[in-house]
This record gives structure tokens, sequence and C-alpha cells, in this order.
């Protein structure tokens, strides 16, 4: 069996036909195509086609890649910073805590940390982790306004071609 071939019941036996059926069905199973019957001057018959997906609607594109859009901005906002030399982590949960030591170093001028980072250490005081905190918020800033700028972008877009123009280009 392949792909566009075509069994007409004029052809077969009504059990044989029937074998045909099962047959063509566990192959469409197998490989992702679909029975579709049909009739034409010869009769009634069905054929083995590829599934087709149903045209997207632009409203649907445009959906589809706003998410792809969120996902990149995501990837790039957990991304990490390079800060002193070292590679900063940038997950919600070291943001959390950069914040917490910020939050420490403007209670207490005195406030000294050390933090680690993905490739090494950085011995900071309340200076750095003030910094540090700006460099990771300018960091997730960029990403968040960078996704606005091409969710815009992408409710302007008038057609298909628009949209998928729009992409992310930040690294």
């Amino acid at each position: 069996m392949n792909l566009n071939d075509r069994f007409y019941k004029a052809d077969y036996e009504d059990e044989a036909y029937q074998q045909v059926l099962r047959d063509a069905t566990d192959y469409c199973i197998e490989n992702g195509y679909s029975l579709e019957e049909g009739e034409d001057e010869r009769g009634y018959y069905v054929e083995i086609m590829p599934i087709v997906e149903p045209a997207k609607t632009l409203e649907e594109l445009k959906a589809d890649k706003k998410s792809d859009i969120a996902a990149a901005r995501y990837n790039y906002e957990i991304a990490g910073v390079v800060f002193r030399g070292v590679h900063v982590t940038t997950d919600r949960e070291d943001q959390a805590m950069i914040t917490a030591c910020a939050l420490s170093a403007v209670i207490d001028s005195g406030f000294t940390t050390v933090w680690k980072g993905a490739d090494g250490y950085l011995e900071l005081d309340a200076s750095g982790v003030l910094t540090l905190a700006r460099t990771v918020a300018a960091h997730v800033e960029t990403a968040f306004a960078e996704e606005k700028r091409l969710v815009e972008q992408i409710d302007a877009a008038q057609t298909a071609e628009d949209v998928a123009v729009v992409i992310w280009t930040l690294s």
C-alpha cells in the first residue's frame, strides 16, 4: 500500500473488500495518512490520502507567533548576564534572591555577600549588590520591552507574511 492508492469496491468480493479496508486503515494509522471515500465513473472507492491541516486564520497565526515570542522572551530572560566576569543566572528564583539581597543592601549599607554564579563567585558589598540587581533588572526589562515591541508588530500585521517576518533576534 502507498499514498494515493485507490481501492474500488467493485474490484473486490465483499469479504475481500472489508479486508482491504482494514489493511488500508492500519496503513493510514501507521503512516499518519487518512482514508477518504469518493466516487467517480468507475464507482465507489476509498483512497489513501495525506492528512491536510486546514489553513490557519490570521488570528490563529498571530496567537501562535505571540506564543513563540513569549517563549523566546522567557528563554532570553533566564539566560543570565555576565557581571564582573562571572555568569550570573537570571531564572525567576535567582531574580528573587538578587532582589532580596538588594533589599538587604538598601537597609544596611554595610551589607556584604558572596554570590555564586554559574562559573564562579562574586564577593559583593552593598554597592555591588545594587549594581548587580540593576544589571539583572535591565536585562529582564530588555526582554519584556522586546516582546512588547514584537507583539505590537504582530497586532498590526495584516497578512500571514507580515506575521511570519516578526522574529526574536536577541540572544
